[in-house]
């Protein structure tokens, strides 16, 4: 079985999801990233590609600096992509999905960025 998910620790509290993002794209094409609370000084991200080259281009990545502070980069093995990742609508009413969401916000700040 091929791994997908990498977990990012010792994440600055002052990162923001958009930061774990965009420092992970060159990566691979990013289907999902999710911060959690680590501990007082730091935060923890998941970060799942759309395939395992992604996760092991990010592998390599290990030991770098994102918003200013290190962090260590491993397989995530054991992780489970939440409901609202995978569901493909969001409620009964057939809103859009939550990974079409996340692909609208790259978009937008792709497009920003390019601006």
């Amino acid at each position: 079985m091929s791994i997908r998910t990498v977990k990012v620790s010792n994440v600055s509290l002052s990162a923001s999801e958009q930061h774990v993002e965009g420092y992970f794209s060159f990566s691979g094409e990013i289907e999902y990233v999710e911060m959690r609370s680590g501990d007082e000084s730091s935060k923890i991200a998941y970060v799942t590609f759309k395939d395992s080259q992604g996760a092991d281009n990010a592998l390599l990545l290990s030991d770098a600096k994102i918003d200013g502070q290190s962090v260590v980069i491993a397989a995530a093995t054991d992780y489970q992509l939440p409901p609202a990742a995978s569901d493909p609508q969001e409620s009964a009413g057939g809103s859009r999905s939550a990974l079409q969401k996340v692909f609208s916000k790259r978009l937008q700040r792709k497009q920003e960025i390019l601006a």
